[in-house]
């Protein structure tokens, strides 16, 4: 009779701590996906205050470069005005403006700042040149009169100068065309330090940007 209640009683207390065991693992289990969706939203949520930062910070480029444009008389001193207000309310690491030359077909830096070291003579910005090698974002956008996003420049092939970038510390870019009378008179360039930095709503302030920019023009 002993031996049979003992194994009645291990049998009933193995049961109990089965159960336990499963109660707990389901109880981890739902911690744990308490505390993945808690994480997420919180990842939601910094993601979307950083964008509007972003934002808030183009909106005062926007402002900012406006003022400029009625205080500024000179074409080229309001160019390089206006990358420094990208650099410095932006943020943006580097910013640059080229001016179409029709002779040679390449565009002339008229206006820079942030980290350039070099760059701009570094590289060759050639609209005219059929050749692939000469062909990145400046070029794309000028012959398409379209913005060119490049939100990775390390990985998107499009994106030609990766060493040089990469040395700046570039993440992004985009390369805006500036239109006079219908017609590609320049491209702006903005880059910035992180990757995956320009989506539509950065973009279309940005475009509203060149083309304040590009009143100066006409």
């Amino acid at each position: 009779w002993t031996e049979n209640f003992d194994r009645a009683h291990l049998h009933l207390m193995t049961n109990k701590l089965s159960q336990k065991i499963e109660e707990l693992e389901e109880t981890n289990l739902r911690l744990t996906n308490e505390v993945a969706e808690r994480q997420r939203a919180e990842l939601a949520l910094r993601e979307s205050q950083e964008r509007i930062e972003r934002l808030s910070r183009i909106h005062a480029v926007l402002s900012s470069i406006n003022s400029a444009i009625v205080r500024i008389r000179d074409r080229e001193a309001l160019f390089q005005e206006a990358c420094r207000i990208a650099v410095e309310c932006g943020r943006f690491k580097m910013a640059w403006i080229g001016l179409l030359e029709t002779v040679s077909m390449k565009l002339r830096p008229v206006g820079w700042a942030g980290v350039e070291e070099g760059y701009l003579d570094e590289i060759n910005f050639s609209p005219g040149n059929e050749a692939p090698e000469n062909q990145g974002i400046a070029e794309a956008a000028f012959k398409s009169k379209q913005p060119v996003v490049c939100n990775d420049l390390e990985r998107d092939p499009l994106f030609l100068w990766k060493a040089e970038a990469r040395a700046r510390g570039y993440g992004s870019a985009v390369a805006l065309p500036l239109l006079a009378d219908g017609e590609v008179a320049g491209v702006l360039e903005l880059y910035a330090s992180e990757a995956g930095f320009f989506n539509r709503k950065e973009l279309d302030l940005l475009q509203d940007l060149a083309a304040d920019i590009a009143y100066a023009l006409e």
